[in-house]
């Protein structure tokens, strides 16, 4: 994952969580196997090179985000290699909020969530091909992933 050199000045904790904590997410199984099985052809791989800093998309920060014409934590663009989540998000993140609550009582960082629903959609599109979401007529990757890995929609 990348950053610009203007948003890694403006939000160094992000920066941090992206280069060093991101990058350990590569070794969860869970989460790269749930990435996976919505991604189609797209490799194991593939997706762990994406966690590492300096590879995979570039996160870029939106004020005001809004994708597919309604307010979101994320959006991504099919075949773009941008991940885009909200300020409002990142400054929650900067500021040390930003913990939602799972059923299982744990905790997780909404911006973490985000960015690995976007993935998700990132890494559908490596292999060219919008692949289908078993029983999700939406065909929403990110959710599935979020229900999968957290057991229901946390963003």
């Amino acid at each position: 994952m990348k950053l610009s050199d203007d948003t890694a000045k403006k939000f160094p904790k992000m920066l941090y969580y992206v280069k060093i904590n991101m990058p350990q997410v590569a070794e969860v199984q869970k989460i790269v196997n749930a990435i996976q099985k919505l991604a189609g052809k797209t490799t194991k791989e593939t997706i762990k090179n994406a966690l590492k800093w300096g590879q995979g998309p570039t996160i870029t920060v939106v004020k005001n985000l809004r994708c597919a014409g309604k307010k979101a934590y994320g959006c991504y663009t099919w075949n773009s290699d941008e991940l885009r989540v909200d300020e409002k998000l990142v400054k929650d993140f900067e500021a040390g909020k930003g913990l939602v609550s799972m059923k299982n009582g744990k905790q997780v960082y909404l911006l973490g969530v985000t960015i690995l629903h976007e993935l998700t959609h990132w890494a559908d599109a490596q292999d060219g091909v919008d692949d289908a979401v078993p029983g999700d007529p939406s065909n929403e990757e990110g959710e599935a992933y979020e229900k999968g890995v957290y057991g229901e929609v946390l963003g």
